[in-house]
């Protein structure tokens, strides 16, 4: 398993996909330092708004997801298009574990990629200012970025796992999983996810917040909640830890029995 696991971890890194998660990932970046550098007078509402901005609509709202599905759809129909996956079978490990060490391998990846994305992104919304002894906009007493920018580190590596987690899912139910993943994408987490309706508790985008409103003042604002929505959506105490390891562990779960009973071949899998 060890073997697997860090053989994963070479191929994750070595493939061209890489080049564009990278690429996703350095894009909010590159988009906050242009924007300071056409804006070169800093106030704190709009630090505070271009750190927040960023982080809740591009990176977990957009580039974490996107960067799950390229690697999620494809975490084991690559190996069975490119008939590899047999020789991973022939060492003895059923084929539940391959699925399970793989997965925790490019999780791994993404994750130390999500975390140095997150502190660079800090870096470039907040890096010289000085916020010290200022009012936060969203509560009382002196903004703590560095706190806020702790909270967004716990919140990465859920969000990939998660994610992640539902893309391999997808990518071992559907015969097209891409074609399938973006539409996901695109309705589930980037629509109904900011819809001010009771469905948005099912998306994975959600359950990330939850943990970040207690946390983050002001955050109900730029969503644009009203109290009794904030109430309604983000009860005091919920942090949607409990609903992402529900929703990876039932993945691997069903993930599991599917690399158990399905015969896994080219035709069935990663046609795109």
């Amino acid at each position: 398993m060890v073997a697997l696991f860090w053989f994963t971890v070479r191929q994750t890194l070595l493939q061209r996909k890489i080049w564009v998660t990278l690429l996703l990932l350095l894009g909010p970046c590159a988009l906050t330092l242009l924007i300071r550098h056409f804006k070169s007078e800093d106030d704190l509402q709009d630090v505070w708004e271009r750190f927040h901005a960023s982080m809740q609509f591009v990176l977990f709202l957009v580039v974490l997801p996107l960067i799950c599905m390229l690697f999620g759809t494809s975490l084991i129909g690559a190996e069975v298009e490119s008939r590899t996956l047999v020789y991973l079978l022939t060492r003895k490990m059923r084929r539940a574990t391959v699925l399970v060490v793989r997965f925790a391998a490019v999780a791994l990846v993404l994750s130390v990629l999500m975390e140095l994305t997150l502190l660079a992104q800090y870096g470039c919304a907040v890096g010289g200012v000085d916020v010290a002894g200022l009012e936060s906009p969203g509560g009382d007493g002196a903004w703590q970025p560095l706190d806020e920018l702790l909270c967004y580190l716990r919140a990465g590596p859920a969000g990939v796992v998660a994610f992640l987690a539902a893309f391999v899912l997808i990518g071992l139910l559907v015969s097209r999983p891409l074609s399938i993943s973006i539409v996901y994408v695109i309705v589930v987490e980037l629509i109904i996810s900011n819809l001010p309706v009771g469905v948005r508790v099912y998306t994975v985008s959600h359950q990330l917040r939850k943990g970040m409103f207690h946390s983050i003042p002001g955050l109900a604002s730029m969503y644009e909640l009203s109290p009794d929505q904030v109430a309604e959506f983000f009860p005091p105490g919920s942090t949607g830890t409990w609903a992402v390891c529900g929703l990876v562990l039932a993945a691997l779960l069903v993930g599991g029995v599917l690399m158990t009973t399905r015969e896994l071949v080219p035709a069935k899998i990663g046609r795109e």
